[in-house]
């Protein structure tokens, strides 16, 4: 099974191992060629929904579709504060809240 640097097993655009055309995968275990998609769970229920499309097909003798993959962005959280001093003093206090 061919893999990337982090060890993640490439897959075609089909979401199938090469060497194992009759396995598929998915998720933040594979990696494909020429494609930098992050490991997020939006990423890996596309790419679900593109396996499991593509099992029925198979099942069925239909061609198999490549997975596509929308980007739809990422949601960031970020206090704005004009002195950063005071921000870091407010996480602080909320912190020691939380925690008691």
């Amino acid at each position: 099974m061919k893999q990337s640097e982090s060890e993640a097993a490439f897959v075609s655009n089909s979401m199938q191992l090469p060497d194992f055309p009759e396995v598929f995968a998915g998720g933040d275990c594979v990696s494909m060629k020429d494609s930098s998609l992050p490991p997020t769970a939006q990423v890996a229920y596309q790419q679900g929904q593109a396996i499991a499309h593509n099992l029925k097909a198979l099942a069925l003798g239909n061609d198999l579709k490549p997975a596509s993959i929308n980007l739809r962005g990422t949601l960031l959280k970020q206090a704005i504060a004009p002195n950063p001093v005071k921000q870091r003093s407010i996480i602080i206090r909320l912190s020691l809240l939380v925690s008691r």
